[in-house]
């Protein structure tokens, strides 16, 4: 047996143990106070969004109009007749001669189903309301009988844009109820006077109706009304006369609710901008 050859001389060790690699230092590690600061960091700056949102006031909860400011809202009487074709309106001798009213109106509302008269006392008085003015206007020149036309509008206050709504959607109710029947009209001083309650429909928010005359010397004569709310506001249109339509009761609701914005826009205004310097 052989063995391999060996080496005369003794293996050589190495002069010295190798020096160990040092270790990673570990990553240095956020201190809790550090994420502390940043989440409060984000609380106060979320705190001051939301106060300057609110300062400033944002969407529905600025756009009212101030009780004071309703008359204004109504329509002209030269507004009201362009719309007719009519020209300028003039004011009803039976209902304060087209004065302006502060109160509801008592006289026409005498049937739970006499519908459309607007700002009735029937419909209105315990909605909560907080102001109402309404006008009443008929047209300068008629035949022998009297104006071809009536014009009747009203402007309703409430707190705020929800109790309008819900007071349109409630009255609303009760008209369909209303829908297909006849009805008697009793204006003091005067005969009971027959109506026919027409339907009740709803166009991009305005309710809409109608009732005909059912007198034997009636001549095609109709009403048509409506109802719509408005920020804060509910308001009202009737038109009645042998020429009454829809269409010009959807012209005059749309005209009365152009002003009503515009006076809520000038209350959000003066109410929650100002600006820095001097006042006037």
């Amino acid at each position: 047996m052989t063995y391999p050859p060996q080496s005369p001389w003794p293996a050589q060790q190495p002069p010295w143990p190798p020096v160990p690699m040092p270790q990673a230092a570990p990553a240095p590690r956020r201190g809790n106070k550090t994420v502390a600061w940043v989440i409060l960091g984000v609380v106060v700056c979320a705190l001051l969004v939301a106060g300057l949102m609110f300062f400033l006031g944002t969407g529905e909860q600025t756009k009212t109009v101030k009780d004071s400011a309703l008359q204004r809202t109504l329509l002209t009487p030269a507004e009201a007749g362009n719309i007719l074709h009519t020209g300028t309106l003039v004011g009803d001798p039976n209902f304060d001669d087209g004065a302006v009213q502060s109160t509801w109106d008592t006289e026409r509302g005498n049937d739970p189903c006499v519908i459309g008269d607007p700002a009735t006392a029937g419909w209105y008085e315990d909605t909560g309301s907080t102001a109402v003015r309404r006008q009443s206007l008929e047209s300068a020149e008629g035949n022998e009988t009297g104006p071809d036309v009536f014009f009747d509008q009203a402007v309703i206050g409430y707190p705020d844009t929800d109790a309008a709504r819900k007071v349109v959607e409630d009255i609303r109710g009760k008209w369909q109820q209303c829908v297909g029947k006849d009805v008697t009209q009793t204006l003091p001083g005067e005969e009971p006077w027959p109506w026919h309650i027409g339907d009740v429909s709803e166009s991009d928010g305005v309710v809409l109706g109608s009732a005909t005359d059912l007198s034997d010397d009636a001549d095609g004569w109709v009403c048509h009304f409506s109802m719509a709310p408005r920020h804060n506001v509910v308001v009202e249109i009737q038109v009645c006369g042998s020429t009454a339509d829809a269409d010009s009761v959807a012209q005059l609701t749309a005209k009365l609710s152009q002003k009503v914005d515009t006076a809520a826009e000038s209350h959000k205004s003066r109410n929650r901008h100002f600006r820095f310097g001097r006042h006037h």
